[in-house]
């Protein structure tokens, strides 16, 4: 059955043959189509396309391209326009750029973004190898958010509670064990870059620690 399955208002999910029925395009009036594989074909004018050639192998580098595909996606939405992601059997790649899509620009959890596809389209499944990118895709992302939070905060009250807010105690506990009471003063007199570099190290270690006191592979 030809179809695009509904994600959001303004994301859609197919196969190749659903991606290049025009009849179709025109009815959700698409505007982009990301093409998540190497050998599918694109859909004609006056469509928009971008290409992202992975095979769907566990070992290809997807996670180099969620960035670029979820601001695009996040562009053309805020454009007014639609985004048909789309893989030869709509199953794995193209369900593992619209869950990163939906944990950047959605803040959404792996777990939620999978529920939320999954309800869309049944068949998705990411294969293990996409699946763990996205795992450590809902990670960088934690980190960076908890890099801005604290280097745009004008205090440390603001700082802890902002971070609070998103689930970051443990990383509080830790920075404070690592870096001392000033640990935000500290953090904040630093360069965004080290920041990062700083709080991935303290998500490293901290998550280390939970899992051995805890039993559980990730802090919050």
């Amino acid at each position: 059955m030809l179809q695009l399955c509904k994600v959001t208002d303004s994301l859609f999910i197919s196969n190749a043959r659903s991606a290049c029925n025009n009849e179709l395009l025109q009815k959700e009036s698409v505007t982009l189509c990301i093409n998540v594989s190497r050998q599918q074909p694109s859909p004609p004018a006056p469509v928009s396309t971008l290409r992202v050639a992975v095979y769907d192998d566990p070992n290809e580098d997807l996670q180099a391209h969620f960035d670029r595909c979820a601001d695009a996606i996040l562009s053309v939405e805020a454009g007014g326009g639609r985004t048909l992601v789309y893989c030869k059997n709509g199953r794995s790649r193209s369900a593992t750029v619209c869950m990163a899509f939906l944990m950047k620009h959605r803040s959404l959890s792996l777990t939620d973004a999978y529920e939320m596809v999954k309800s869309a389209r049944s068949v998705v499944e990411p294969n293990p190898g996409f699946w763990a990118q996205l795992e450590r895709y809902e990670q960088e992302l934690k980190i960076r958010r908890y890099v801005s939070l604290i280097w745009r905060a004008s205090s440390t009250g603001s700082a802890w509670e902002s971070l609070d807010a998103l689930g970051g105690v443990t990383i509080r506990v830790f920075a404070v064990w690592q870096l001392g009471d000033d640990s935000v003063a500290y953090l904040q007199s630093q360069s965004f870059a080290d920041t990062y570099k700083t709080l991935k190290h303290l998500l490293r270690v901290g998550s280390g620690y939970w899992k051995l006191y805890s039993g559980a592979d990730k802090i919050s």
